[in-house]
């Protein structure tokens, strides 16, 4: 009976280490002048259904899930403006 609560909270603590390697990461994009960038794309690389978008004030928040290894991709759509006389 001992040696499978043993088994079981060794289970449990290894589950829990795996869980807490994700991290939470906020930040704030900004263009070369200092402006906030309003709806920038901010993805982990290689990782598909992973992103967020910047808002108003060019913050965003993602959950990276390896610290170590993911690299953020920042990329904005270039809008084509149209000028009307």
């Amino acid at each position: 009976m001992k040696s499978r609560i043993i088994c079981i909270l060794l289970l449990l603590v290894g589950a829990s280490g795996i869980y807490a390697q994700s991290l939470t990461v906020t930040g704030k994009v900004v263009d070369n002048e200092g402006l906030e960038v309003i709806g920038g794309n901010v993805t982990v690389k290689g990782k598909q259904n992973t992103g967020t978008i910047t808002d108003i004030n060019g913050k965003y928040t993602i959950t990276v899930s390896d610290p170590q290894k993911d690299v953020l991709v920042f990329s904005l759509s270039d809008w084509k403006i149209w000028k009307y006389p």
